[in-house]
């Protein structure tokens, strides 16, 4: 189970990679590097930072990737794709929701706008969502350490 997810990060992170230079941040390192192992991973400077808390790099079609940190340490990892419109972020999400029940068997439980997927072999929440900021509508692929 805990593959599938990987193979579905796997997908979303191909736009992304390319801002990284020597080490790709991994789900595996979720809980296990810190601020600095993951700013000094990029080779570019990210376009929004809170010290110690997040660092966000963004690419040119307006996606953007956050890495958030809790005592310094990766926590999360959250993929944000840009859409056109709610439309298609909407649509998109469904898309995903039914691929990611299918490959996992999983059903989604929903809270405050998130449809999550939790399983129990695996530390690592996924959850998703489409929100909009700046006019821009984005799908939000969030992947983060259980508590």
């Amino acid at each position: 189970m805990k593959t599938n997810i990987l193979v579905s990060l796997f997908c979303l992170i191909a736009q992304f990679t390319q801002a990284q230079s020597g080490r790709q941040i991994k789900l595996e390192d979720l809980g296990k590097i810190y601020y600095t192992d993951v700013k000094n991973s990029q080779s570019i400077k990210p376009c929004e930072e809170s010290s110690g808390k997040s660092l966000t790099y963004c690419v040119g079609d307006g996606s953007k990737i956050n890495y958030m940190f809790t005592n310094y340490k990766l926590t999360s990892i959250i993929y944000n794709t840009a859409y056109q419109s709610k439309y298609m972020a909407e649509a998109e999400l469904k898309k995903v929701i039914n691929e990611q029940s299918r490959n996992t068997g999983i059903q989604p439980s929903y809270s405050n706008g998130l449809t999550i997927f939790e399983q129990s072999n695996s530390n690592i929440i996924l959850a998703f969502q489409v929100f909009e900021s700046g006019g821009i509508y984005y799908l939000a692929n969030y992947y983060t350490l259980a508590d």
